[in-house]
């Protein structure tokens, strides 16, 4: 039987870096700094495959991730833009339909 809830908890982990490629992320630039980034994930399984702490852990590895290689959506950052902190600045996750998932960060 453990069998199986570690199973589970692998999905959740592999959803939640699944997720977060897929996911749209914008970064909030203010006076030339990063001032925070906006997460939009596609689709209504969130909650319901990041239930761990584990998995959400992963998705925000991944989104982390993502922001260092400057991975955003239709948006072309200046190549100077390298030399801005990414480390700064809150994640906001929103679903398709404006509702707040989850934050974390500065």
């Amino acid at each position: 039987m453990f069998n199986i809830f570690k199973s589970l908890e692998s999905q959740q982990i592999e959803y939640g870096r699944n997720l977060a490629e897929h996911a749209s992320i914008e970064p909030l630039i203010e006076r030339c700094r990063y001032a925070g980034f906006i997460i939009e994930v596609h689709g209504c399984r969130f909650d319901q495959f990041c239930q761990s702490d584990r998995a959400r852990e992963a998705f925000m590895l991944a989104v982390d991730h993502r922001i260092r290689r400057q991975d955003f959506t239709d948006l072309v950052i200046h190549p100077a833009s390298s030399d801005l902190n990414q480390d700064l600045g809150p994640r906001v996750v929103f679903d398709s339909r404006g509702r707040v998932l989850m934050s974390w960060g500065a």
